[in-house]
């Protein structure tokens, strides 16, 4: 699992966040499950190259602790500007932990009617969402749509889960679908996010008012 590497942020510190931040660091928030929050911070870089990798969970090595904590993105604050990540808030959590989670459906494949171009290939939901165990969850589901043919659908019923993992997406939400369109409507076609995991919102962070 991806790693992340942090220092203690003390929060009566005499260096402003505005401050931290013009040095490439971003404060964070560790949220401790019915004990509070720890206050660190990591290098900007760092925090986006572990997004990339890890997608939503990974493990945050505070410096001073005998070990690593496994931590899962709730939200992600960024400048609604400059696009610059100011405040990031994780949720320290264990495998066996039951969570809601809106994971993404990625398509493999292609039907022969989309390849030749006489139909397209569309997404209504391009997220569901899942409980389970976090260990359970995958990071997204897969499904096969090379031999759809031209009016198929995909729905979410159809999804297949690791066990022990609910779909709460409505059963009938379709997920694939191949289908002709005239140009105008290919153009127009509603995709439906099913929203992605972080929330990020141009709000600043209540440790701002530091």
């Amino acid at each position: 699992m991806s790693v992340l590497n942090a220092e203690p942020r003390s929060t009566d510190s005499s260096i402003t966040l505005k401050q931290l931040r013009r040095t490439g660091v971003v404060p964070m928030a560790i949220i401790e499950k019915g004990k509070g929050t720890v206050a660190v911070q990591a290098n900007e870089k760092e925090i986006r190259d572990i997004i990339r990798q890890a997608h939503r969970q990974f493990q945050i090595k505070v410096s001073g602790e005998s070990g690593a904590r496994d931590v899962m993105i709730t939200k992600i604050e960024k400048d609604p500007l400059a696009t610059s990540i100011i405040h990031v808030s994780v949720m320290q959590v264990a495998g066996t932990d039951i969570v809601t989670l809106d994971v993404p459906v990625v398509s493999v494949g292609t039907p022969d009617t989309v390849a030749r171009h006489e139909a397209s290939l569309l997404h209504p939901t391009t997220h569901v969402k899942l409980k389970g165990q976090v260990k359970a969850i995958p990071e997204q589901i897969e499904v096969e749509v090379g031999g759809l043919e031209l009016g198929a659908s995909i729905h979410a019923g159809d999804l297949k889960l690791p066990a022990g993992v609910e779909c709460i997406t409505p059963a009938e939400a379709i997920v694939v679908t191949v289908k002709v369109l005239r140009a105008a409507e290919v153009e127009e076609a509603p995709v439906e996010d099913g929203g992605v995991e972080p929330e990020i919102v141009g709000a600043k962070s209540e440790d701002d008012g530091e």
